[in-house]
């Protein structure tokens, strides 16, 4: 990957992480999340 795709992508993985959009960022999402719900599947 070059330095500029890298910088790219890890700005987009920031914002994705941290930064309110048109969806919560990730880290808000799956605060207070257990382990157990984490891993849950549908089916199953």
């Amino acid at each position: 990957m070059t330095s500029k795709k890298s910088h790219i992508f890890a700005e987009q993985i920031t914002l994705f992480h941290n930064v309110k959009g048109w969806y919560p960022p990730v880290s808000e999402v799956v605060k207070g999340l257990t382990a157990e719900q984490a891993k849950w599947k549908e089916g199953g």
